[in-house]
């Protein structure tokens, strides 16, 4: 929460310093401006979680820090035919995030990656729970 807050300040700076007297190249400016824009967004989440703490005594769980809990009570919602539905799709939708990393390399495709393995393991150890595979 305040690593982003940080990364925002420098690298504001850098931007603005960069502005009056240029010196990174237009791909380095952008890839500052992306990193730049994901880090407040970050923030914003997680400024936005505080205050509706403050407001109304409860978590929103909308910013990333709650990506595991929220992907638990989703699985634990399913019924046992959605379980096995979603545990074949996700095998589908974890291959061709690998084919998109080899070819787009990000830490969004990467964290898309680490969520639906994590979701279709959490499945399975429901699938198995139940004895459904």
């Amino acid at each position: 929460m305040i690593t982003s807050y940080i990364t925002v300040n420098n690298n504001r700076t850098k931007l603005v310093d960069d502005f009056e007297k240029p010196v990174l190249s237009n791909a380095d400016l952008f890839e500052l401006a992306k990193e730049t824009i994901k880090a407040y967004n970050e923030d914003q989440d997680a400024f936005a979680e505080l205050l509706f703490y403050r407001d109304n005594g409860k978590l929103l769980k909308k910013h990333s820090i709650f990506d595991q809990e929220n992907l638990q009570e989703e699985v634990d919602h399913m019924k046992d035919l959605d379980l096995y539905k979603a545990y074949k799709n996700l095998g589908s939708k974890l291959s061709r995030l690998r084919k998109k990393l080899k070819t787009e390399a990000s830490k969004e495709v990467e964290r898309l990656i680490c969520l639906t393995s994590t979701k279709r393991e959490m499945i399975k150890a429901k699938l198995d729970e139940k004895q459904i595979l």
